[in-house]
């Protein structure tokens, strides 16, 4: 059984970078295109500490931001 991995360099948290990059980090996996309207989606979040998104211990919230967005513009439910 293999496994698939992608992975993409975004060297700021823009919003538009953010979400340019994962469109790129998704597209080799097949996208978003298996979301469908009213579909509902959670995020599951790495939260390891108590610690501001500087630290980098913590999935930035930008990020969760721009995939929510980017779920919810497929029809979503996040």
């Amino acid at each position: 059984m293999g496994c698939e991995v992608s992975l993409v360099r975004c060297t700021d948290y823009a919003m538009e970078h953010i979400q340019e990059a994962l469109y790129r980090l998704l597209a080799p996996l097949g996208g978003l295109s298996w979301v469908t309207p009213g579909m509902k989606i959670a995020i599951k979040a790495n939260l390891v500490a108590g610690r501001p998104p500087e630290h980098a211990v913590t999935t930035h919230p930008a990020l969760m931001c721009a995939l929510s967005k980017m779920l919810t513009e497929r029809g979503a439910l996040v």
